[in-house]
């Protein structure tokens, strides 16, 4: 039997109860980006190395439940897909990744950025870019 973190779980949940409203929208707004008729793409840092490495296991845990519920034909009909960048626990580098899953790959959303002072790094920049920030720990 395989055991998944019970915050993971928790965390993905209340995630996957507010994408409905996201995904709830007028015909005539353009599109979002990050949406597409099939695919809901999520972004995120995590310290996979650094001085708080052994959070790595949150993002994994997240990315393990999207799977599951992808299984099981994902969110009104979209498969999550999430991608998460090394951060180190570093908030220039947390800048660096954000800006690149933002502005590059075109993420919908900021889930799960671990960390007081990473979160304040990019707080103004996704403000900015009307971005939202799902569950900054």
């Amino acid at each position: 039997m395989r055991k998944t973190s019970f915050s993971a779980v928790v965390l993905a949940v209340i995630a996957l109860a507010a994408l409905p409203g996201a995904l709830a929208r007028p015909a005539t707004r353009a599109a979002d980006p990050g949406i597409t008729s099939t695919t809901i793409l999520l972004g995120g840092t995590a310290p996979l190395t650094g001085p708080a490495a052994a959070y790595a296991s949150v993002a994994r845990g997240a990315k393990a439940y999207f799977d599951s519920v992808n299984a099981k034909g994902g969110v009104a009909g979209r498969k999550i897909q999430y991608k998460y960048l090394d951060d180190g626990y570093d908030p220039a580098q947390t800048v660096q990744d954000t800006r690149q899953l933002v502005e590059q790959d075109k993420a919908f959303a900021i889930f799960n950025t671990l960390g007081t002072e990473v979160n304040l790094s990019i707080r103004d920049y996704l403000n900015a870019h009307k971005i939202p920030q799902l569950f900054a720990a």
